[in-house]
Protein backbone atom coordinates (compact mmCIF):
# COMPACT_ATOMS: atom_id res chain seq x y z
CA UNK A 1 0.00 0.00 0.00
CA UNK A 2 0.88 3.51 -0.53
CA UNK A 3 2.91 5.50 2.47
CA UNK A 4 1.34 8.20 4.09
CA UNK A 5 3.54 11.79 4.49
CA UNK A 6 2.61 14.71 5.08
CA UNK A 7 1.55 17.14 2.34
CA UNK A 8 4.93 19.71 2.67
CA UNK A 9 7.21 16.36 2.83
CA UNK A 10 5.41 14.58 0.36
CA UNK A 11 5.57 17.11 -2.06
CA UNK A 12 9.29 18.33 -1.64
CA UNK A 13 10.05 14.49 -1.88
CA UNK A 14 8.32 14.31 -5.21
CA UNK A 15 9.69 18.11 -6.59
CA UNK A 16 13.00 17.10 -5.70
CA UNK A 17 13.00 13.61 -7.53
CA UNK A 18 11.45 14.92 -10.18
CA UNK A 19 14.55 17.50 -10.62
CA UNK A 20 16.90 15.43 -10.50
CA UNK A 21 15.61 13.22 -12.86
CA UNK A 22 14.84 16.11 -15.41
CA UNK A 23 18.59 17.20 -15.08
CA UNK A 24 19.84 13.86 -16.14
CA UNK A 25 17.21 12.93 -18.52
CA UNK A 26 18.36 16.39 -20.38
CA UNK A 27 21.73 15.29 -20.30
CA UNK A 28 21.18 11.74 -21.73
CA UNK A 29 18.84 13.59 -24.30
CA UNK A 30 22.40 15.67 -25.46
CA UNK A 31 23.75 12.38 -25.71
CA UNK A 32 20.81 11.33 -27.94
CA UNK A 33 21.81 13.73 -30.49
CA UNK A 34 25.57 14.17 -30.25
CA UNK A 35 26.23 10.16 -30.58
CA UNK A 36 24.75 9.47 -34.06
CA UNK A 37 26.90 12.42 -35.36
CA UNK A 38 30.04 10.92 -33.10
CA UNK A 39 30.43 7.07 -33.86
CA UNK A 40 32.36 6.24 -37.08
CA UNK A 41 30.11 4.01 -39.46
CA UNK A 42 26.70 3.42 -40.83
CA UNK A 43 23.48 3.14 -40.10
CA UNK A 44 23.92 -0.64 -39.16
CA UNK A 45 26.87 -0.17 -37.10
CA UNK A 46 25.20 3.18 -35.03
CA UNK A 47 22.17 0.75 -34.67
CA UNK A 48 23.90 -2.34 -32.58
CA UNK A 49 26.53 0.14 -30.66
CA UNK A 50 23.51 2.29 -29.58
CA UNK A 51 22.47 -1.11 -27.70
CA UNK A 52 24.72 -1.75 -25.48
CA UNK A 53 23.12 0.91 -23.41
CA UNK A 54 19.65 -0.44 -22.93
CA UNK A 55 21.36 -3.69 -22.85
CA UNK A 56 22.75 -3.31 -19.78
CA UNK A 57 20.08 -0.96 -18.64
CA UNK A 58 17.91 -4.48 -18.81
CA UNK A 59 20.23 -5.91 -17.20
CA UNK A 60 20.35 -3.42 -14.11
CA UNK A 61 16.35 -3.29 -14.17
CA UNK A 62 16.08 -6.68 -13.37
CA UNK A 63 18.50 -6.69 -10.49
CA UNK A 64 17.49 -3.37 -9.71
CA UNK A 65 14.72 -4.08 -6.80
CA UNK A 66 16.87 -6.68 -5.30
CA UNK A 67 19.64 -3.36 -4.81
CA UNK A 68 16.61 -0.96 -3.78
CA UNK A 69 15.87 -3.47 -0.68
CA UNK A 70 19.47 -3.93 0.02
CA UNK A 71 20.52 -0.50 0.28
CA UNK A 72 17.94 2.27 -0.01
CA UNK A 73 16.22 4.04 -2.58
CA UNK A 74 17.95 7.22 -2.82
CA UNK A 75 21.33 5.28 -2.37
CA UNK A 76 20.64 3.69 -5.37
CA UNK A 77 19.50 7.06 -7.18
CA UNK A 78 22.76 8.76 -6.31
CA UNK A 79 24.34 5.57 -7.54
CA UNK A 80 22.82 5.97 -11.17
CA UNK A 81 23.28 9.78 -10.99
CA UNK A 82 26.96 9.07 -10.24
CA UNK A 83 27.18 6.88 -12.97
CA UNK A 84 25.97 8.71 -15.33
CA UNK A 85 28.18 11.42 -15.04
CA UNK A 86 31.20 9.21 -14.74
CA UNK A 87 29.82 7.18 -18.47
CA UNK A 88 29.17 10.66 -20.15
CA UNK A 89 32.65 12.63 -19.06
CA UNK A 90 34.01 8.88 -20.50
CA UNK A 91 32.31 9.40 -24.08
CA UNK A 92 34.25 12.77 -24.58
CA UNK A 93 37.84 10.70 -24.33
CA UNK A 94 37.60 8.15 -27.34
CA UNK A 95 35.87 7.58 -30.74
CA UNK A 96 37.06 3.97 -30.86
CA UNK A 97 33.68 1.80 -31.52
CA UNK A 98 34.37 -0.97 -28.98
CA UNK A 99 35.51 1.26 -26.10
CA UNK A 100 32.24 3.58 -27.11
CA UNK A 101 30.02 0.96 -26.78
CA UNK A 102 31.54 -0.07 -23.18
CA UNK A 103 31.38 3.52 -21.60
CA UNK A 104 28.02 3.58 -23.42
CA UNK A 105 27.28 0.17 -21.40
CA UNK A 106 27.95 2.28 -18.40
CA UNK A 107 25.72 4.62 -19.18
CA UNK A 108 22.93 2.12 -19.11
CA UNK A 109 23.93 0.87 -15.78
CA UNK A 110 23.40 4.46 -14.30
CA UNK A 111 19.87 4.94 -16.76
CA UNK A 112 18.86 1.63 -14.85
CA UNK A 113 19.02 2.65 -11.35
CA UNK A 114 17.60 5.68 -11.80
CA UNK A 115 14.66 4.88 -13.79
CA UNK A 116 14.00 2.19 -11.25
CA UNK A 117 14.08 4.36 -8.30
CA UNK A 118 12.36 6.87 -9.30
CA UNK A 119 9.12 4.68 -9.87
CA UNK A 120 9.63 2.79 -6.79
CA UNK A 121 9.57 6.23 -5.18
CA UNK A 122 5.85 7.17 -7.00
CA UNK A 123 5.06 4.20 -6.61
CA UNK A 124 5.53 3.71 -2.70
CA UNK A 125 4.21 6.93 -1.99
CA UNK A 126 1.71 8.19 -4.15
CA UNK A 127 -2.01 7.20 -3.27
CA UNK A 128 -4.14 5.70 -5.86
CA UNK A 129 -6.59 8.76 -6.15
CA UNK A 130 -3.94 10.84 -7.76
CA UNK A 131 -1.66 8.37 -8.75
CA UNK A 132 -2.35 8.67 -12.47
CA UNK A 133 -1.43 12.73 -12.01
CA UNK A 134 1.77 11.80 -10.47
CA UNK A 135 2.54 9.44 -13.41
CA UNK A 136 1.45 12.03 -15.87
CA UNK A 137 4.34 14.62 -13.90
CA UNK A 138 6.76 11.37 -14.02
CA UNK A 139 6.16 11.08 -18.25
CA UNK A 140 6.30 14.96 -18.61
CA UNK A 141 9.44 15.26 -16.84
CA UNK A 142 11.26 12.10 -18.03
CA UNK A 143 9.89 13.17 -21.42
CA UNK A 144 10.67 16.74 -21.46
CA UNK A 145 13.85 16.14 -20.07
CA UNK A 146 14.68 14.01 -23.33
CA UNK A 147 12.54 16.85 -25.62
CA UNK A 148 14.97 20.15 -23.55
CA UNK A 149 18.23 17.45 -24.19
CA UNK A 150 17.63 17.44 -27.81
CA UNK A 151 17.34 20.74 -28.54
CA UNK A 152 20.53 21.35 -26.31
CA UNK A 153 22.11 18.78 -27.92
CA UNK A 154 21.37 20.37 -31.33
CA UNK A 155 22.57 23.79 -30.72
CA UNK A 156 25.38 22.26 -28.49
CA UNK A 157 26.57 19.94 -31.81
CA UNK A 158 26.09 22.84 -34.25
CA UNK A 159 28.22 25.25 -31.94
CA UNK A 160 30.56 22.54 -31.98
CA UNK A 161 30.69 20.63 -34.97
CA UNK A 162 34.20 20.15 -34.85
CA UNK A 163 35.08 19.28 -31.27
CA UNK A 164 31.74 17.14 -30.56
CA UNK A 165 33.61 15.54 -27.39
CA UNK A 166 32.56 19.28 -25.68
CA UNK A 167 28.78 18.29 -25.22
CA UNK A 168 29.94 15.31 -24.01
CA UNK A 169 31.12 17.11 -20.90
CA UNK A 170 28.69 19.87 -20.69
CA UNK A 171 26.54 17.20 -20.66
CA UNK A 172 28.58 15.37 -18.14
CA UNK A 173 28.49 18.56 -16.06
CA UNK A 174 24.31 18.79 -16.19
CA UNK A 175 24.51 15.18 -14.77
CA UNK A 176 26.64 16.09 -11.85
CA UNK A 177 24.77 18.91 -11.11
CA UNK A 178 21.70 16.49 -10.94
CA UNK A 179 23.77 14.46 -8.62
CA UNK A 180 24.35 17.41 -5.88
CA UNK A 181 21.08 18.53 -6.14
CA UNK A 182 19.68 15.17 -5.38
CA UNK A 183 22.24 14.21 -2.37
CA UNK A 184 21.09 17.61 -0.78
CA UNK A 185 17.61 17.85 -1.22
CA UNK A 186 15.73 14.78 -1.66
CA UNK A 187 14.95 13.42 1.62
CA UNK A 188 12.27 9.74 1.99
CA UNK A 189 10.95 9.13 5.75
CA UNK A 190 13.95 7.54 7.90
CA UNK A 191 11.76 4.98 8.84
CA UNK A 192 11.23 3.33 5.56
CA UNK A 193 15.02 4.00 4.43
CA UNK A 194 15.36 1.94 7.34
CA UNK A 195 13.16 -0.73 6.64
CA UNK A 196 14.74 -1.20 3.16
CA UNK A 197 18.00 -1.49 4.34
CA UNK A 198 17.22 -4.73 6.69
CA UNK A 199 15.21 -6.30 4.35
CA UNK A 200 16.06 -9.36 2.14
CA UNK A 201 16.37 -9.06 -0.85
CA UNK A 202 12.79 -10.68 -2.22
CA UNK A 203 14.01 -11.74 -5.90
CA UNK A 204 11.34 -14.58 -6.42
CA UNK A 205 8.94 -12.24 -5.39
CA UNK A 206 10.16 -9.37 -8.23
CA UNK A 207 10.35 -12.17 -10.74
CA UNK A 208 6.86 -13.41 -9.95
CA UNK A 209 5.53 -9.61 -10.37
CA UNK A 210 6.66 -9.43 -13.65
CA UNK A 211 6.03 -12.30 -14.81
CA UNK A 212 2.42 -12.28 -13.90
CA UNK A 213 0.03 -12.65 -16.90
CA UNK A 214 -1.80 -9.64 -15.99
CA UNK A 215 1.26 -7.28 -15.87
CA UNK A 216 2.44 -8.47 -18.74
CA UNK A 217 -0.82 -7.92 -20.92
CA UNK A 218 0.16 -4.00 -20.07
CA UNK A 219 3.87 -4.06 -20.55
CA UNK A 220 4.22 -6.04 -23.80
CA UNK A 221 2.32 -2.46 -25.52
CA UNK A 222 5.12 -0.49 -24.04
CA UNK A 223 7.98 -2.68 -25.45
CA UNK A 224 6.24 -1.95 -28.67
CA UNK A 225 6.08 2.11 -27.77
CA UNK A 226 9.52 1.58 -26.38
CA UNK A 227 11.20 0.25 -29.35
CA UNK A 228 9.58 2.91 -32.03
CA UNK A 229 10.45 5.62 -29.82
CA UNK A 230 14.45 4.11 -29.58
CA UNK A 231 14.74 3.72 -33.37
CA UNK A 232 13.51 7.25 -33.79
CA UNK A 233 15.64 8.96 -31.55
CA UNK A 234 18.36 6.98 -32.33
CA UNK A 235 18.35 8.00 -36.18
CA UNK A 236 16.67 11.20 -35.84
CA UNK A 237 20.05 13.04 -35.79
CA UNK A 238 21.24 11.38 -39.44
CA UNK A 239 17.60 12.33 -40.62
CA UNK A 240 17.89 15.43 -40.22
CA UNK A 241 21.13 16.01 -41.94
CA UNK A 242 19.52 14.14 -44.51
CA UNK A 243 16.74 16.91 -44.74
CA UNK A 244 19.63 19.29 -44.64
CA UNK A 245 17.30 20.87 -41.41
CA UNK A 246 19.70 23.62 -39.55
CA UNK A 247 20.30 22.61 -35.71
CA UNK A 248 18.16 25.97 -34.60
CA UNK A 249 15.10 24.70 -37.32
CA UNK A 250 14.75 21.24 -35.58
CA UNK A 251 15.85 22.59 -31.82
CA UNK A 252 12.58 25.28 -32.09
CA UNK A 253 10.65 22.16 -33.93
CA UNK A 254 11.49 19.86 -30.87
CA UNK A 255 10.22 22.84 -28.60
CA UNK A 256 7.30 22.58 -30.45
CA UNK A 257 6.19 19.15 -29.82
CA UNK A 258 7.86 19.03 -26.18
CA UNK A 259 5.39 21.78 -25.13
CA UNK A 260 2.49 19.54 -26.82
CA UNK A 261 3.60 16.77 -24.81
CA UNK A 262 3.86 19.16 -21.70
CA UNK A 263 -0.09 20.03 -21.92
CA UNK A 264 -0.68 16.34 -22.94
CA UNK A 265 0.60 14.42 -20.06
CA UNK A 266 -0.53 16.70 -17.29
CA UNK A 267 -4.38 16.89 -19.25
CA UNK A 268 -4.67 12.94 -20.14
CA UNK A 269 -2.97 11.97 -16.37
CA UNK A 270 -5.75 14.39 -14.62
CA UNK A 271 -8.25 13.19 -17.01
CA UNK A 272 -7.34 8.98 -16.58
CA UNK A 273 -7.68 9.48 -12.54
CA UNK A 274 -11.34 10.84 -13.28
CA UNK A 275 -12.41 8.50 -16.21
CA UNK A 276 -10.52 5.53 -15.86
CA UNK A 277 -6.88 4.60 -16.64
CA UNK A 278 -8.47 1.73 -18.75
CA UNK A 279 -10.64 4.01 -20.87
CA UNK A 280 -7.52 6.41 -21.24
CA UNK A 281 -5.36 3.97 -22.13
CA UNK A 282 -7.61 2.89 -25.24
CA UNK A 283 -8.17 6.19 -26.79
CA UNK A 284 -4.32 6.53 -26.97
CA UNK A 285 -4.17 2.67 -28.29
CA UNK A 286 -6.71 4.51 -30.84
CA UNK A 287 -4.75 7.69 -31.49
CA UNK A 288 -1.48 5.93 -32.09
CA UNK A 289 -3.04 3.79 -35.17
CA UNK A 290 -4.81 6.63 -36.55
CA UNK A 291 -1.57 8.56 -36.56
CA UNK A 292 0.51 5.61 -38.16
CA UNK A 293 -2.23 5.26 -40.64
CA UNK A 294 -1.92 9.11 -41.75
CA UNK A 295 1.63 8.95 -42.28
CA UNK A 296 1.15 5.58 -44.48
CA UNK A 297 -1.61 7.00 -46.25
CA UNK A 298 1.21 9.98 -47.28
CA UNK A 299 4.07 7.81 -47.86
CA UNK A 300 2.40 5.71 -50.41
CA UNK A 301 0.57 8.81 -51.66
CA UNK A 302 3.31 9.89 -53.36
CA UNK A 303 5.35 8.37 -56.42
CA UNK A 304 8.67 9.72 -55.32
CA UNK A 305 11.44 7.77 -53.19
CA UNK A 306 12.78 11.52 -52.19
CA UNK A 307 13.49 11.96 -49.11
CA UNK A 308 12.36 15.55 -48.88
CA UNK A 309 9.48 14.81 -51.14
CA UNK A 310 8.72 12.43 -48.77
CA UNK A 311 8.86 14.25 -45.98
CA UNK A 312 6.62 17.34 -47.46
CA UNK A 313 3.61 15.00 -48.37
CA UNK A 314 3.51 13.71 -45.04
CA UNK A 315 4.06 17.45 -43.57
CA UNK A 316 0.91 18.28 -45.66
CA UNK A 317 -1.35 16.39 -43.17
CA UNK A 318 0.35 18.31 -40.16
CA UNK A 319 -3.08 18.97 -38.59
CA UNK A 320 -4.21 15.58 -38.30
CA UNK A 321 -1.16 14.05 -36.96
CA UNK A 322 -0.85 16.86 -34.65
CA UNK A 323 -4.96 15.89 -33.58
CA UNK A 324 -3.54 11.57 -33.20
CA UNK A 325 -0.26 12.46 -31.92
CA UNK A 326 -2.13 14.89 -29.03
CA UNK A 327 -4.86 11.84 -28.71
CA UNK A 328 -1.74 9.37 -28.33
CA UNK A 329 0.05 10.88 -25.94
CA UNK A 330 -2.82 9.65 -23.59
CA UNK A 331 -1.21 6.05 -23.59
CA UNK A 332 1.68 7.27 -21.71
CA UNK A 333 0.19 8.22 -18.03
CA UNK A 334 -2.78 5.84 -18.49
CA UNK A 335 -0.80 3.15 -19.60
CA UNK A 336 2.07 3.54 -16.37
CA UNK A 337 -1.22 4.17 -13.88
CA UNK A 338 -2.97 1.08 -14.66
CA UNK A 339 0.19 -1.10 -14.82
CA UNK A 340 0.78 0.36 -10.78
CA UNK A 341 -2.70 -0.56 -10.28
CA UNK A 342 -2.10 -4.27 -10.64
CA UNK A 343 0.29 -4.53 -7.82
CA UNK A 344 0.37 -3.24 -3.84
CA UNK A 345 2.74 -3.13 -1.68
CA UNK A 346 5.89 -4.87 -2.39
CA UNK A 347 4.58 -6.33 -5.32
CA UNK A 348 4.63 -2.88 -6.79
CA UNK A 349 8.18 -2.37 -7.14
CA UNK A 350 8.58 -5.92 -9.36
CA UNK A 351 5.31 -4.39 -11.44
CA UNK A 352 7.04 -1.31 -12.24
CA UNK A 353 10.75 -3.25 -12.97
CA UNK A 354 8.30 -5.23 -15.35
CA UNK A 355 7.67 -1.60 -17.15
CA UNK A 356 11.13 -0.28 -16.67
CA UNK A 357 12.47 -3.85 -18.50
CA UNK A 358 10.55 -3.44 -21.40
CA UNK A 359 11.88 0.54 -21.55
CA UNK A 360 15.76 -1.34 -22.02
CA UNK A 361 14.38 -4.37 -24.39
CA UNK A 362 12.59 -1.63 -26.73
CA UNK A 363 16.27 0.33 -26.74
CA UNK A 364 17.39 -3.02 -27.50
CA UNK A 365 15.56 -4.52 -30.38
CA UNK A 366 14.58 -0.96 -32.10
CA UNK A 367 17.96 0.63 -33.21
CA UNK A 368 19.57 -2.55 -34.50
CA UNK A 369 15.96 -3.69 -36.26
CA UNK A 370 15.57 -0.44 -37.50
CA UNK A 371 19.17 0.16 -38.84
CA UNK A 372 18.51 -3.34 -40.73
CA UNK A 373 15.65 -2.47 -41.96
CA UNK A 374 16.70 1.28 -43.26
CA UNK A 375 19.80 -0.54 -45.13
CA UNK A 376 17.33 -2.98 -46.53
CA UNK A 377 15.60 -0.15 -47.95
CA UNK A 378 17.67 2.23 -49.25
CA UNK A 379 19.27 -0.85 -51.54
CA UNK A 380 15.77 -1.16 -52.83
CA UNK A 381 15.40 2.82 -53.01
CA UNK A 382 12.53 2.50 -51.22
CA UNK A 383 12.71 6.23 -49.44
CA UNK A 384 11.55 5.02 -46.41
CA UNK A 385 8.35 3.04 -46.71
CA UNK A 386 9.59 -0.19 -45.13
CA UNK A 387 10.25 1.85 -41.89
CA UNK A 388 6.63 3.10 -42.14
CA UNK A 389 4.97 -0.17 -42.51
CA UNK A 390 7.37 -1.47 -39.95
CA UNK A 391 6.23 1.35 -37.38
CA UNK A 392 2.53 0.64 -38.88
CA UNK A 393 2.43 -2.82 -37.92
CA UNK A 394 3.76 -2.24 -34.37
CA UNK A 395 0.70 0.04 -33.83
CA UNK A 396 -1.49 -1.91 -34.98
CA UNK A 397 -0.18 -4.50 -32.40
CA UNK A 398 -0.60 -1.84 -28.96
CA UNK A 399 -4.05 -1.45 -30.21
CA UNK A 400 -5.12 -5.22 -30.27
CA UNK A 401 -3.39 -6.03 -26.99
CA UNK A 402 -4.98 -2.62 -25.10
CA UNK A 403 -8.04 -3.33 -26.32
CA UNK A 404 -7.84 -6.92 -25.20
CA UNK A 405 -6.81 -5.88 -21.92
CA UNK A 406 -9.97 -3.52 -22.30
CA UNK A 407 -12.40 -6.06 -22.86
CA UNK A 408 -10.81 -8.46 -20.01
CA UNK A 409 -11.04 -5.73 -17.14
CA UNK A 410 -14.42 -4.27 -18.20
CA UNK A 411 -17.55 -5.64 -15.84
CA UNK A 412 -14.49 -6.12 -13.24
CA UNK A 413 -14.23 -4.62 -9.74
CA UNK A 414 -13.20 -1.08 -9.67
CA UNK A 415 -10.63 -1.42 -6.79
CA UNK A 416 -7.45 -2.59 -8.41
CA UNK A 417 -6.36 -6.14 -8.35
CA UNK A 418 -3.15 -7.20 -5.83
CA UNK A 419 -0.87 -9.36 -7.52
CA UNK A 420 0.25 -11.31 -4.68
CA UNK A 421 4.19 -12.23 -4.85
Amino acid sequence: MPVAMGRGAYVRMLAAVYAALFLIRIAFGVVLVTFPKYVPGGSDTLGWLSAASPLLELITIFFAPVFIARYGRKGILLTGLALGAVALYGLALTRAPLLLGAIYAVHGVASGFILVTTLAVIAKYAQPQHRGREMGIFNFVNIFGLVGGIVVGFLLSEAFRDDLEYTFVIAGALATLGLLYANRVIQLPPDEEDVAARERPRFRAAVRSMTNGRILLLTLPWLIVWTLVAAFLTFFPRITDTLQIGGVRTALSVLAVGALLVFAMLLWGWLADRLGHDVVMLVGAVGLALLMGTVVYAFFATQSTDPKVVFDAVMGHRVLIAVFLFAALAFAPAGLAAIADQAQGEAQGGAMSAYALTLSLGFIVGPPVVGEIATLDASYSMGGRLIVLFYAALALAILALVAAHYARRRGAPATPEVVHP
